[in-house]
């Protein structure tokens, strides 16, 4: 009685890596990835040499049809049914949706879609696709997004087994539309204004579809928002590629669809662990939805604090061009190639995987 009473912050949780059980997978770079609910999936990929940081490569199609799930409650990985056709980063599409994972291969000389479903382990040729695009999944939808084209993007129907052309919106006429999955809603960023000297749009702007009702909300511009990808978590949006201390553009930080407001985000560190010496674009488009965390800067950013997440050094030598799948509230890391030489023309892959969670 009488004295001071200080009151002691319970110590936020820390995130940590943790050495997976040995996975079934040779080393590879530009696998498909998803999670499934229970389970990480890796299916796919290369197994030559990556192409070097800041190269443009003409890569052969995908060399390898195995793949392998992960169930970090369990730290057990097995073996899935082959591949029917060569799938990888560049060469198709792929997302989780509807309980299966679906994916699209660019590597034959049509474009076919592929469904693997995890209860009886097996792939089904489905529908072809009725464009070029980006398979874009949720619990609720698989849909189809066009880019440029359109309509602006279809969705599946697995009862009929056939696409249909999404409702006519505010931004079919806009460029490098982007579909972003959250839940019942698709939400979409476009450029819709004139290109200027840099040849990019200066007027990027966002609008929601209601997969239920396939209403459209009206379009939003997002001053001062600066082309690119975006990454959706906990509901809010980041483009990572713009909150980084080695980017020459900066977007405002945050924005909140829901508000329609930006949350500033300091960008005054080095990059972490997750980028590659540094390197803008090395990190991933990767969000761990369940705790709203988005991946940027070689980080991990709260999208509802705008505070940076310390990601832990993973122990092992920088690596390029890492597999990397996140979950809700967990990331697993796989291989990455580690070059010998300054002129990144020897090296060699790093065994092994790891979850941070």
């Amino acid at each position: 009685p009488g004295g001071t009473i200080a009151a002691t912050p319970e110590p936020e949780p820390g995130l940590a890596w943790t050495k997976t059980a040995k996975s079934p997978l040779e080393p590879r770079f530009g696998a498909f990835t998803a999670w499934l609910g229970e389970e990480f999936l890796v299916v796919g990929g290369w197994t030559g040499g990556p192409c070097p940081p800041g190269a443009l490569c003409d890569m052969a199609p995908p060399d390898t049809r195995d793949g392998a799930r992960y169930d970090p409650r369990s730290d057990t990985w097995r073996a899935i049914a082959p591949l029917p056709t060569g799938f990888g980063r560049g060469y198709g599409t792929s997302a989780a949706a509807l309980g299966a994972f679906y994916a699209v291969g660019y590597a034959e000389a049509e474009a076919a879609l592929w469904r693997y479903d995890p209860g009886v382990d097996a792939w089904q040729q489905l529908a072809d696709p009725p464009a070029w695009g980006e398979l874009v999944g949720s619990p609720e939808a698989l849909l189809l997004a066009t880019g440029d084209q359109s309509p602006a993007g279809y969705r599946y129907d697995p009862q009929a087994d056939a696409w249909a052309p999404l409702p006519t919106g505010p931004l079919d006429a806009c460029t490098n539309r982007q579909g972003l999955a959250a839940g019942e809603r698709l939400v979409v960023v476009a450029e819709c204004g004139t290109p200027g000297a840099t040849g990019l749009a200066d007027d990027p702007q966002l609008a929601t579809l209601d997969l239920r009702s396939g209403t459209w909300t009206e379009a939003v511009a997002l001053a001062g928002a600066v082309p690119g990808r975006a990454v959706l978590a906990g509901g809010r949006l980041v483009w990572p590629d713009q909150l980084s201390v080695v980017s020459s553009v900066r977007s405002p930080g945050i924005y909140d669809p829901a508000s329609g407001r930006w949350h500033e985000v300091a960008v005054d560190q080095p990059p972490g662990p997750l980028a590659y010496r540094g390197m803008v674009g090395s990190t991933g488009y990767l969000a761990l939805d369940g705790l709203g965390l988005a991946a940027a800067d070689g980080r991990l950013l709260d999208t509802a604090t705008g505070r940076w997440v310390v990601v832990p050094d993973p122990g092992v030598p920088p690596r390029w061009d890492p597999i990397r799948v996140a979950a809700p509230a967990a990331l697993l890391e796989c291989f990455g190639y580690a070059y010998t030489d300054d002129e990144q023309r020897e090296g060699r892959y790093l065994p092994g995987c790891r979850l941070l969670s």
